[in-house]
């Protein structure tokens, strides 16, 4: 089987949710004509339906985190659904899992998040309530389809004992989802934390 991932597919707003990684069956042609649909305009549309659920700042406009990326509001379980029907349509063209990633807010300080709006939001509801609310959601529209439910995710959640910020904890997402894929990269962890030599960090740094 073939490994498909699209990261650009809704240019910066995808940064912030639903960038998903698709498992390709036996059919030789699926890989062509996803990508061919992407050239046809589909991403454009998405850029502009996403826009009206993005992160909103106090200042107007989009918020933006450092890296000057959009984010939608990961409260608004309107993108939740939005994302379950591209995988329906996924797997209409014949692909075997669909593969859910960025399912959590941005990573970035609360004095940075201070300037930003999430009208998606419900009363007194912390970002862990947020996206374990959602991810049932979308657990449960992907499951209809008849596919597994696999979701990315921060790969300190398997250790940390709070939701550092991004409403990912580790036993909302493996009683949750039927996959959870912690994406583990080297530079996340101190070498005095986890006893990672000066090799290993050159190596994946």
């Amino acid at each position: 089987m073939a490994y498909v991932a699209f990261f650009s597919l809704f240019p910066a707003l995808a940064v912030g949710f639903t960038v998903f990684g698709l498992v390709v069956g036996d059919n030789a042609d699926l890989q062509t004509r996803v990508i061919n649909s992407v050239n046809d305009g589909i991403g454009t549309t998405i850029m502009l339906v996403l826009s009206a659920w993005s992160v909103q700042s106090v200042n107007g406009g989009l918020w933006r985190d450092r890296l000057d990326f959009a984010w939608v509001d990961a409260f608004n379980d309107s993108v939740w659904v939005y994302a379950a029907q591209l995988g329906a349509e996924a797997v209409k063209l014949g692909f075997a899992e669909v593969q859910y990633d960025y399912v959590r807010f941005p990573d970035e300080p609360e004095s940075r998040l201070a300037a930003a709006m999430f009208a998606g939001r419900r009363p007194g509801e912390t970002k862990r309530q947020g996206v374990a609310r959602n991810l049932k959601l979308l657990g449960e529209r992907t499951r209809r389809l008849g596919v597994p439910f696999t979701i990315d995710v921060f790969g300190l959640t398997t250790s940390a004992p709070t939701d550092m910020g991004i409403g990912q904890m580790w036993e909302d997402l493996v009683t949750t989802a039927d996959v959870v894929l912690p994406m583990v990269y080297p530079s996340h962890y101190r070498s005095e934390e986890r006893r990672v030599g000066k090799e290993c960090r050159s190596r994946w740094s």
